[in-house]
Formats: structure tokens, C-alpha cells, sequence
């Protein structure tokens, strides 16, 4: 995966495919948190406040994101690589920082967080129509885990942050 039209379809079946899981959940599964884990109510919130940020900022002027973060000074790294560095962070015990920490999350709640969800994918994919593939590469944005990332990297990170969780909800639910 590496092309604008790829991360497009990427971030389309990673949202897609947590949203179809979560959605045929009861209320049991859904609240479901085993000890130290995370209910499926709370890795989707989990992964609405990560994404949020990234919305927001894609309605900003690119000079605003050089002026506070400056210009790529390295080569991008690829979708496997910025993966493989994602998992070694968190085998070294490395976890969301509190913004990104999710509260309870209530079973009467999981439709608005589902919308809220979606609506995310929306505005992505529409304000990434408007980016380039070079634009994708010079915009340099913060990562609470990695520091400066590239737009493109950013993109990476959420659809396999997205897989990621899905596939603790799949364990966590036995789905």
C-alpha cells in the first residue's frame, strides 16, 4: 500500500471492518472488558479520538503545518515499516497517552459513537481527494508515539491502528 487511491481504500475496509463487527454486538460484547483491557465501546472511542486530530487537521493551510512542525528532513517510511515500528514500541510497553484513553463506554451510546466513527471516514476521504501524492509526503504532522510523521504516515498509522483494534475486539468477543 502506498498510493493516495490505496490508503483511500485501505482507510474504506479498516473502518468498515470494525464497524461491522461492532455493530453485531450486544450490549454484553460490547461492554465486555476483561481485567487491564478495553471494552469494544472503549476501542472505539479509543479510535475516534485518535482519528479526530488527523480530521481536524486536514482543514488547515499547508503553510500552517510547516510553520509549527517544519519540512521532512528524511525518507518517508513505507506502510510495513512504520508497522513494524508501531508493534515494537508496544512490545516495549509503550501505550496511549491520555488524550487518547478512553472512558466507559455505555451499550446506549454505541450508535452515536458508530456515526461519530463513520463520519470520521467521510471527511477523510473527502478531504484527502484535495491532497496530492507530494502533498501526502510534505506535510509533517505530530505522533504521540513516533514524533514527526509525513501525512502519508499519518494515513498509514490509522488504518493499521484501526486493524489493530479490530482484531482485539475480534479476541475480546471471540467474533
Amino acid at each position: 500500500m502506498n498510493t493516495k487511491e490505496e490508503i483511500c481504500v485501505g482507510l474504506e475496509e479498516s473502518f468498515t471492518a470494525l464497524i461491522g463487527i461492532i455493530e453485531s454486538q450486544d450490549e454484553e460484547k460490547f461492554e465486555k472488558a476483561p481485567e487491564s483491557k478495553w471494552s469494544s465501546g472503549q476501542q472505539l472511542d479509543h479510535l475516534i479520538k485518535s482519528v479526530r486530530p488527523l480530521t481536524i487537521a486536514l482543514h488547515l493551510p499547508d503553510f500552517v503545518f510547516k510553520l509549527i512542525f517544519g519540512k521532512m528532513n528524511r525518507e518517508g517510511r513505507s506502510y510495513e515499516a512504520l508497522m513494524k515500528k508501531f508493534y515494537e514500541k508496544l512490545s516495549g510497553g509503550h501505550t496511549a497517552t491520555s488524550p487518547f484513553i478512553p472512558p466507559q463506554v455505555k451499550f446506549a451510546d454505541k450508535q452515536k459513537k458508530l456515526i461519530a466513527f463513520q463520519k470520521h471516514l467521510k471527511r477523510l476521504l473527502k478531504h484527502l481527494d484535495k491532497y496530492s501524492e507530494t502533498r501526502l509526503d510534505s506535510i509533517l504532522l505530530p505522533h504521540p508515539l513516533f514524533g514527526k510523521v509525513s501525512l502519508r504516515e499519518m494515513l498509514f498509522f490509522t488504518i493499521f491502528h484501526t486493524h489493530h483494534h479490530t482484531k482485539i475486539i475480534k479476541e475480546l468477543t471471540n467474533y
